[in-house]
């Protein structure tokens, strides 16, 4: 006080000061100080992360070890167009984190960090959006290997999600506690051999115990201290790994689970935040996506719902957070970026227009709020927020999160290349995602791991196709497949007016560049998603027969592997029949077209569409061919 009294104009000299700093700090980078435009970012960061990984124990750098998810994302792009090293890098970390004592083994899910370079003894927190990011990084490996490992995973993470952290409303809850009550660090979590033996009998105890490597002094160190516990926590080597699946393992850890149930729990932080459960969405669409797994896209599907019902204004902005049925706080850039991202893999994965339709509303409410006119990208704060010195950009998210411009470019790129968005906010879309890379190019030539995302997002951007033609479906990638459409080429029908069989044509119309691969007639593992169709479960209809074109069979450069693989155009041909119990006048057909899309250094993500096809009536008579599209 005695200083502003009697000082004050040197104060406010030197707050001048300080705040031109800040905005100095904050502008943007000259053109000539942006770095080199003919830098590969992600080249550049692979290189980053050849040099900090450990070899020994997977991941980078020394302790503590957070799950590197950007990173995890990034190797797998880089796995998709051929990089063996990078390959090799993910495989190892996403094997050491499941391995380790990091890895909830007896309850599920991941714990925040662990606090040494193995993995192996963790701060016990559980944190929603690490989960969420390691679901997806699960799934997109598994995409990738088709490794029962990573599929086990995806399925430990939901278990875990769907027991302790899913709302009754359909959202999901954001933390665990590392402490319980009346315990200390992690008691709840960890165990004596003689607990052990006690609740699974002493044969199955010893057994368990020695395959997690119990030590009677106890394996867990004390986080503050480091002082033995007596008390132990479950971990494996990465040479166990195919224990996963072991069944006797599995009910041990089931009585275990029940038993640990009855301790104390750890406080639970039962705040709904709209960004992390868009990471959770992003998760489980993706998962439900690659494993065809229609109840991952479901949960995902219930959490959307909640948070386009719950967490919105009365002008249907985005709120930030939601607890006992109240929801408030303007939404920040990392909710709104995480959450268009969300509904656009549910809209992948699901095929259901309304998630895109969401996902469009808030990203134009985004560029409004949110973006930077002047130079570029986005703000993390909107203009409804209040502004103290300046907007800065939050580029990197924080706390192990995503940047969110990065992940906003990604969705500006896909929305930007969706055929059934309107030409011109298709063009803004595109526009303001050139425009951010532009403003960012600074950052991510000299310091790409602070922006991984936005590397992803220059790293996956999809080509931009000719415009879809027929019924196209609602997936990911059309630059690989850019128009599809079925239609009756005959129907036969009986005396009395009923369809009694159909010929269907299906086409596909591939991109330029980009390749489709027929089914394998080896034994051996399959390595991507040939091409098959089928038709949706639960319908009054079954497949007679199918016929694919003959295609060119070689041996693939990528894959190493003799493949059938199809270009261009191509015509398939369907013979279906009615179920017995169909109805007279049987209901529209659902085609459910899968594919893995590759090019000569790449192969992109599973895709998953479905089609329909309505019959048109048909004239009383004998059975009779219909001509294609005749009414």
């Amino acid at each position: 006080a005695r200083i502003w009294r009697e000082e004050r104009p040197q104060v406010e000299k030197q707050a001048d000061a300080l705040s031109d700093a800040i905005r100095r700090a904050a502008a943007p980078v000259d053109a000539d100080e942006r770095g080199n435009d003919g830098d590969d970012p992600l080249q550049r960061i692979l290189a980053e992360y050849r040099a900090l990984f450990d070899a020994e124990h997977g991941g980078f750098g020394n302790r503590p070890k957070f799950p590197p998810h950007g990173a995890l994302l990034i190797l797998a792009q880089a796995s998709r167009q051929g990089d063996d090293e990078a390959r090799h890098m993910l495989r190892a970390t996403l094997e050491a984190m499941w391995c380790g004592g990091i890895h909830d083994h007896v309850g599920g899910g991941f714990h925040r960090y662990s606090t040494d370079e193995r993995w192996l003894l963790p701060h016990f927190e559980k944190m929603l959006y690490d989960n969420a990011q390691l679901m997806r990084a699960y799934a997109e490996a598994y995409a990738i290997t088709r490794a029962p490992l990573y599929r086990s995973a995806i399925a430990d993470i939901f278990r875990w999600l769907q027991r302790d952290m899913r709302s009754p409303d359909g959202g999901f809850y954001s933390a665990l506690d590392s402490i319980s009550p009346g315990g200390g660090e992690g008691e709840y979590y960890t165990w004596t051999i003689a607990e052990v033996e006690d609740v699974l009998g002493p044969e199955e105890g010893e057994h368990f115990a020695t395959t997690y490597h119990f030590e009677p002094a106890g394996n867990y160190l004390e986080e503050s201290t480091g002082h033995r516990t007596g008390r132990n926590i479950p971990y494996l080597h990465r040479n166990q790994i195919d224990l996963a699946l072991d069944q006797r393992l599995a009910r041990a850890r089931t009585k275990l689970l029940e038993h640990r149930r009855k301790r104390p729990r750890p406080a639970r932080d039962d705040k709904v935040l709209a960004g992390w459960n868009g990471l959770m969405i992003a998760g489980l669409a993706r998962a439900g996506q690659t494993l065809d797994d229609p109840t991952y896209v479901e949960s995902a599907g219930q959490a959307a719902e909640f948070l386009l019902s719950q967490m919105r204004d009365g002008d249907a902005r985005l709120l930030r957070s939601w607890r006992t049925g109240k929801a408030g706080i303007l939404a920040y850039l990392d909710d709104y970026a995480y959450t268009i991202d969300g509904l656009l893999e549910l809209h992948a994965a699901s095929g259901e227009s309304r998630w895109r339709t969401a996902a469009v509303e808030l990203t134009d409410q985004a560029i409004e709020l949110f973006g930077d006119t002047g130079e570029g990208g986005f703000f993390f704060s909107s203009t409804l927020h209040e502004t103290l010195l300046l907007r800065a950009k939050g580029l990197s998210g924080g706390g192990n999160l995503p940047d969110p411009n990065g992940v906003m470019v990604r969705v500006l790129h896909r929305l930007a290349t969706d055929p059934q968005i309107d030409a011109q906010q298709r063009a803004k879309y595109a526009q303001f995602a050139a425009r951010t890379i532009q403003a960012l190019r600074s950052t991510w030539t000299r310091n790409p791991r602070q922006v991984e995302h936005l590397v992803l997002a220059m790293a996956t951007r999809p080509a931009e196709g000719p415009p879809a033609g027929g019924n196209l479906p609602a997936n990911r990638y059309r630059d690989a497949v850019v128009a599809a459409q079925v239609e009756p080429v005959a129907i036969q029908t009986n005396a009395s007016g009923a369809v009694v069989a159909v010929e269907l044509g299906l086409h596909l119309q591939i991109a330029d560049g980009f390749h489709l691969y027929g089914a394998e007639d080896s034994e051996a593992p399959a390595i991507v998603q040939a091409l098959t169709v089928t038709l949706k479960p639960a319908q009054e209809w079954k497949m007679v027969k199918i016929e694919f074109p003959s295609g060119e069979r070689q041996m693939d450069a990528i894959l190493q592997r003799e493949m059938v693989r199809y270009h261009d155009g191509i015509d398939i041909r369907l013979w279906i029949e009615p179920e017995e119990n169909a109805a007279v006048s049987p209901p529209p057909i659902s085609v459910e077209v899968k594919y893995q899309a590759c090019d000569a250094t790449r192969c992109l993500a599973p895709v998953r569409f479905m089609l329909t096809v309505s019959l048109s009536k048909q004239p009383p008579g004998p059975v009779q061919p219909t001509a294609a599209g005749a009414k």
